[in-house]
């Protein structure tokens, strides 16, 4: 009998939001590896905003709808374990298809093998993945975005609109303003990410806010919501605006008001270009992409994404703790709560982590220090971006901690336990 995984499977399709009940981890049989293959170990997944799409029974033009009984596929990392490719040795990392699984064999001819020490493991699945990719299309094949204009991005905390911001940035961008679902969000954009101004759309109008935010009109519209956005994009568009329609998540909202398509008047009057477009249709941008994004990386211009850290033992089979991904892979779709006394170590870890070189040999001066990724730690917390590091990589920082969907936020109770936690850490370390 050959090897065995654990992986995430689609046990029954939701009629709504998804939960918890409608994935279960289930133990797969793999197959034999033939010529060309390889096997890897999967050690960082992403959970992209497309898989909830592929969730419905709908048609896609350019992807596949998950089956009821069979597993998740999504992007992922995996260390090759063995290879029949001579092009790829065992030990290398490789991005491919088959995430929402502990193993799998592949396709060499479908992986791509990614360098650690161009930047850190993550960054390969968030800005220099495909969420990173699909700002940078939608940025300057789509949206042509020019020097000195005005960008509005809705869903801007989000993996795709937070790269979006900050790649228009450097672009040049002359303004750059983002909508978010709560205030902490809107700090985020402002505070981390260099927007100019932002908005939570849970207690402003998108009308009213955009009018606010971007009193001189906008050029280019990043979306990745529609509906009420949309609307408000449009109607606050200048001549010659463009529009780069990425995803329209609020048509999962049943309860959300649907919009008037008289609104597309604004396109004509005001000479809109709207176009919507998939990602994978320009992969000849990719090289252009990852060299100029890896170089803003390697000069520590652009924030990357927090890690969770996540309990290293494998789930129960039969059931999913958490909606998004329930394998030893990791995943940051839920709060997180760790082990207090290695805080320290820890944050020593991210902050050697975040300079994309290996522990040994560190050079000083390469990226965050200590108070800096002290200071973010709480952004953490909130998970928004799916990737992570295997358990073997995490044994130096003591016991990872559990998946916890309680946030124990950062005022109030969740400061003070904080506070107690650190107090007890310091008692347990006096000498007696």
């Amino acid at each position: 009998m050959g090897m065995t995984t654990d992986a995430v499977v689609l046990a029954s399709r939701p009629t709504a939001d998804p939960r918890p009940e409608h994935f279960e981890v289930r133990e797969l049989q793999l197959p034999d590896l033939g010529a060309g293959q390889l096997l890897v170990r999967n050690v960082a997944m992403s959970v992209d905003p497309s898989m909830r799409g592929r969730l419905e029974t709908s048609e896609k033009q350019y992807t596949t709808n998950f089956q009821v009984d069979e597993p998740l596929d999504g992007s992922a990392l995996g260390r090759v374990l063995e290879s029949n490719e001579p092009g790829v040795p065992v030990g290398a990392y490789v991005r491919h298809r088959m995430g929402w699984r502990n193993h799998a064999v592949i396709d060499a001819s479908t992986a791509t093998i990614v360098d650690p020490a161009i930047a850190p493991l993550g960054a390969w699945l968030g800005v220099l993945g495909q969420t990173g990719f699909t700002a940078w299309v939608g940025l300057t094949r789509i949206g042509r975005l020019a020097e000195g204009e005005t960008l509005f991005v809705s869903a801007a905390a989000g993996a795709v609109g937070s790269a979006a911001g900050q790649f228009a940035r450097l672009l040049g961008a002359g303004r750059i303003v983002g909508s978010a679902g709560g205030a902490d969000k809107v700090r985020l954009l402002t505070e981390e990410l260099g927007f100019d101004d932002a908005f939570d759309y849970r207690s402003e109008d998108p009308m009213a806010a955009v009018a606010r935010t971007a009193p001189d009109g906008v050029d280019v519209y990043f979306d990745n919501v529609g509906g009420r956005h949309l609307v408000a994009a449009i109607n606050h568009m200048n001549l010659q605006g463009r529009v780069a329609l990425c995803g329209m998540i609020s048509m999962f909202d049943e309860s959300a008001p649907k919009q008037d398509i008289n609104q597309l008047i604004q396109t004509v009057l005001r000479r809109i270009t709207v176009q919507g477009f998939i990602v994978r249709d320009h992969e000849d941008l990719r090289s252009e992409f990852e060299t100029t994004v890896g170089g803003w990386l390697n000069t520590n211009q652009l924030e990357t994404a927090r890690r969770s850290w996540t309990d290293s033992t494998t789930p129960s089979r039969g059931s999913c703790r958490c909606s998004a991904v329930a394998t030893s892979a990791r995943c940051s779709s839920g709060w997180t709560k760790g082990n207090s006394c290695d805080r320290n170590e820890r944050d020593e870890h991210d902050a050697r982590d975040d300079r994309g070189v290996d522990h040994a040999g560190r050079q000083r001066g390469q990226g965050p220090g200590l108070g800096e990724i002290r200071r973010r730690r709480h952004l953490r917390r909130a998970g928004r971006f799916a990737v992570g590091v295997p358990p073997s990589e995490l044994r130096h920082l003591g016991r990872p901690g559990a998946l916890d969907h309680r946030p124990a936020g950062v005022t109030g109770r969740g400061v003070r336990q904080d506070r107690a936690r650190r107090r007890r850490c310091r008692r347990s370390r006096r000498p007696r």
